[in-house]
């Protein structure tokens, strides 16, 4: 029997009742595939674990399992190993000289930066460089009215309903209104087919009406193909979105804040970075660790 660490973490969150729970499993010794899936079925409902381990060629290992199968890459999650690795309670590093540092992760969409943000020695803030923005299928609008259950009149018909990826293939969906995304009606059985069709992991409609002032847009995420109905908090998502407002919308600024969670009670703030020279995405926020301790195995 193998015993090992964990922690639970909420992600983009600067309080314990919001973001997204990512289980954090510190890995001594290798897991058999059934092993890190049968721990992540364990720390349900948390959407994502991640297991760390050293790596030949960055600082870490990171690999992700949801409760029904692996993914490649995980923006959440690897926030929230992050902090696992550096903050609260047993810290497995320790407190920081450094206002900045910068950790290279392997994984298996290729090994992505991430760099950290240190204030009185601990970490406060990360974000994490994602894969170069690819733009592929331009989906008809109405396509999607009947999977989400809105009406043909609140997307808006200024932006294309398109799929992007930053290292994970989501389906971008502009909405007119808060009102319009708050009272979607999801189909998760007809998303997941047609997910399949146009290649997606998940669906991300989202308006330029928000909560709160500092926020440019409110979004949901639903991932049915990945076991996640809706997600309160999506790194890679959000970084599609970036990409996705940088080629088609005017942003003034190359950070801004989207909201996400609010639908689920669990409200959550994610920094979306936009290089407007390189075209570059990175994608962050804060986390709060709120369990540790040991699973046997």
């Amino acid at each position: 029997m193998k015993t090992l660490k964990i922690k639970k973490v909420h992600v983009f969150s600067e309080d314990l009742g919001g973001g997204n729970p990512a289980g954090i499993v510190f890995l001594q010794e290798e897991l058999t595939f059934e092993d890190k899936k049968v721990i992540a079925e364990i720390l349900n409902p948390v959407s994502e674990t991640a297991f760390i381990s050293p790596s030949q060629e960055a600082d870490y290992t990171f690999q992700y399992f949801t409760p029904v199968s692996e993914i490649e890459i995980c923006g959440h999650a690897t926030i929230g190993a992050c902090f696992a690795l550096y903050n609260n309670f047993t810290s497995e590093k320790g407190e920081r000289e450094k206002e900045r540092e910068i950790l290279y992760i392997e994984t298996k969409s290729g090994i992505f930066p991430v760099t950290l943000y240190f204030k009185g020695g601990h970490l406060s803030s990360a974000m994490m460089k994602q894969a170069k923005p690819e733009f592929s299928t331009i989906v008809e609008a109405e396509r999607v009215t009947s999977i989400l259950g809105i009406h043909p009149d609140d997307l808006n018909p200024s932006l294309p309903v398109q799929v992007v990826s930053t290292g994970r293939p989501k389906v971008m969906v502009p909405v007119t209104s808060l009102e319009a995304v708050n009272t979607l009606h999801p189909d998760f059985d007809q998303m997941i087919t047609f997910c399949k069709d146009v290649n997606a992991t998940g669906i991300h409609p989202f308006t330029f009406e928000t909560v709160n002032h500092s926020s440019l847009v409110h979004c949901r995420h639903f991932a049915p193909t990945a076991g996640v109905n809706e997600d309160p908090a999506t790194g890679n998502g959000n970084a599609a979105l970036g990409a996705y407002l940088h080629k088609y919308w005017n942003l003034e600024k190359e950070e801004f804040i989207a909201e996400q969670g609010y639908a689920m009670g669990r409200p959550s703030k994610l920094s979306v970075k936009v290089d407007f020279e390189t075209g570059d995405i990175s994608v962050g926020g804060s986390a709060q660790i709120v369990l540790e301790g040991i699973v046997r195995i």
